[in-house]
């Protein structure tokens, strides 16, 4: 229904979120939801339906960057493959992950956060003078 809808009470409550957080003095980031693991064959096959793109258009209309989850984690099922994916969540289901599933998530979303925030904008890049006479860690 619409208190739930896409582009009705979801995003509303997303925007009440972002409206909260700015007013905190704090830095909105806002997720598409993780993919389900579905195969049709060996694609997946998209669940939520018009969920990540509200989240995206919403993200544009309001200047909050967005951790695109929905897109990282179909394609991390398809390069696991089927079989291979299944490690990423219980027993019980295709959309709880195990342990190790939500670990390689948040490493993702770490990752993204740190390019949100620019955090590596300034380091050396591999290969330059700088960074081969030691200027810079090789980690």
């Amino acid at each position: 229904p619409e208190l739930l809808g896409a582009s009705g009470g979801y995003t509303d409550r997303l925007d009440a979120f972002v409206r909260e957080v700015r007013a905190a003095a704090a830095t909105p980031v806002l997720c598409t939801s993780v993919e389900r693991r579905f195969f049709d064959g060996d694609r997946v096959r998209p669940s939520h339906g018009p969920y990540p793109a509200a989240v995206r258009a919403l993200g544009r209309a309001r200047d909050v960057p967005v951790v695109e989850l929905t897109v990282f984690t179909a394609w991390l099922y398809e390069h696991l493959g089927p079989l291979g994916s299944r490690q990423l969540f219980t027993e019980a289901d295709n959309t709880h992950f195990h342990e190790r599933g939500a670990r390689a998530v948040a490493a993702y979303v770490a990752r993204a956060l740190r390019a949100i925030r620019g955090l590596d904008d300034a380091a050396e890049p591999m290969g330059t003078a700088a960074h081969m006479s030691g200027g810079a860690s090789s980690s």
